[in-house]
Order: C-alpha cells, then sequence, then structure tokens
C-alpha cells in the first residue's frame, strides 16, 4: 500500500534521530506515462513502503550515467571520495563530474557536487547532483547519528576523504582542483563558513577508479527499477510533488537509506 512521505518538518521521534528533508528514496516500482490532464506518475518503493511521486515539467531531473576518465577536461566541477595520502591528495575510487553546474559555478559543500555512492550518509543531500559518485557505498541505517555509530563505522567514516572543486590542470593520473568556499552557517553573531570534512585540492586515479556523470534529463527518463531520490512536499494523501528528481540505474549502488547518502558525503546527521 501507498504510505506517506516525510512531511516538510522533517523526521520526529527519539531524541537524536535524524531530520530529513520532505521526499522519499527508494526503487521505482511503477512508472506512469504523463497525459492531458496528469504528471508522468513514479511509484517509489523505500524503507516505509510504496510512495506515489509526481513528476512535472517544472522537477528539475538529473540522472547518473557511467563516463571514462577521458570525459575529465579542465573547467569542469567534480568530487572525488577514496582515502587520503601523506600529502593530502585523495586516491581516488570513484569520481563524480558534475554536468549540472554553469561554467564557473561548482557549488560549496559536499551535496552540489554529489559523491552519493561512496557517501557517508546521515547528512541533509544537496545540489542537484544528488548522489553521483562511484565506488562503494559507505551507507548507515536511516536516523544514524554519529553518537549511534559503532566503532567500525567510526573508523569507515574516518576513512573517508573527498576533493571536490574545479578542475584546474591534469596532468597524468593526477589532477588539480579549486575548491570552492564552504558554505556559511548563519548565527546570532554573524555568517560564518562551516564544512563538516575536510576538502582535498587533488587526487589520483587508477585503471579501478570508477567515474559517473550526472546530466540534466526528462522525466521520462525514469524507468522500472531505477534508484531514485525525489525531493518536495507531500499533499494530503502522502503523495510527494517533486521539484527535483535525481535518477540512478540498478547496479549503479543500492539506493540510500538515508539522504546523506544520495546528496554527497555530507557527514552523520547530529
Amino acid at each position: 500500500s501507498t504510505v506517506r512521505a516525510p512531511s516538510a518538518s522533517g523526521s520526529s521521534g527519539a531524541a537524536g534521530a535524524t531530520r530529513q528533508p520532505p521526499g522519499v528514496s527508494g526503487t521505482v516500482a511503477q512508472v506512469t506515462a504523463a497525459t492531458a490532464s496528469a504528471p508522468v506518475t513514479v511509484e517509489v518503493q523505500g524503507t516505509q513502503g510504496q510512495v506515489t511521486v509526481f513528476v512535472t515539467p517544472s522537477t528539475a531531473v538529473t540522472q547518473t550515467v557511467t563516463a571514462p576518465a577521458s570525459a575529465l577536461s579542465t573547467g569542469e566541477c567534480v568530487s572525488a571520495t577514496g582515502t587520503k595520502t601523506s600529502s593530502g591528495a585523495v586516491t581516488a575510487t570513484a569520481v563524480t563530474i558534475d554536468r549540472t553546474a554553469a561554467s564557473g559555478s561548482c557549488r560549496g559543500g559536499f551535496g552540489g557536487f554529489g559523491a552519493g555512492r561512496s557517501g557517508a550518509g546521515g547528512g541533509a543531500a544537496g545540489g542537484p547532483g544528488g548522489g553521483a559518485a562511484g565506488g562503494a557505498r559507505r551507507s548507515f541505517p536511516a536516523g544514524t547519528t554519529r553518537s549511534t555509530l559503532s566503532p567500525a563505522q567510526r573508523q569507515r567514516l574516518a576513512n573517508v576523504a573527498v576533493a571536490a572543486g574545479t578542475i584546474t590542470t591534469i596532468s597524468g593520473s593526477s589532477v588539480h582542483l579549486q575548491v570552492p568556499p564552504p558554505p556559511s552557517t548563519t548565527t546570532t553573531t554573524g555568517t560564518t563558513p562551516r564544512r563538516r570534512f575536510t576538502v582535498a585540492s587533488s587526487f589520483t586515479y587508477g585503471s579501478s577508479t570508477t567515474f559517473d556523470e550526472v546530466e540534466k534529463a526528462a522525466a521520462s527518463a525514469v524507468a522500472l527499477h531505477d534508484c531514485v531520490t525525489a525531493f518536495g512536499s507531500a499533499n494530503d494523501t502522502g503523495a510527494v510533488n517533486a521539484t527535483r528528481l535525481t535518477i540512478r540505474p540498478p547496479g549503479k549502488g543500492s539506493w540510500p537509506t538515508g539522504f546523506g547518502g544520495a546528496g554527497g558525503v555530507g557527514g552523520t546527521g547530529g
């Protein structure tokens, strides 16, 4: 049966529970084409059951596709996840190229770049990238906070390294970036930059590194069994009117159990 998606006020419950943005994440169980009187309708099967998602012409849709290493070029917005070397560079296991960003407009913070399939999970998703990177997913159960992580999960999170920004130079398999400023946090004493993770300004890749591209797509790109995340408010019946929809094909990593995995390495909630 169809269930209600999270409301705009976020999840509630026990202390320490992760607040989630309104929307739903899961696997596409059914797609109904648009008609003269109704938009594209997508049934999304997630951890809370099946949720109806309406995708209109105004919905910002992006999809992730596999790319070769040769797709890297100067001026591109990229994110790379992997492990950090002693020099501070990142040895990338997964690289994402954000084709949705306008030239020179790489967004600060990880959500905009997306690094979802290697995301640490738990934090709120960010920009249109919506979970774009490749590699082994480091997802944690919905509602996970730092205080509820096991020692093994804490170590796994601590080992995550990220490089993100605009490509300035490429030398062989070494890529150097201009890192954008972190998103600002406004407090009663003013606005200050804030970023959960240290972002490296370079990375290297090898034969085992996976490459993905995030590109704009039409609603018709949604297909059965795709992994999707829809953001938007829920109506009186619990259906989501999507303002943004991200698509990952089957086999490109399981869909996230929390919105942090979908939006990039946002860190765990709390």
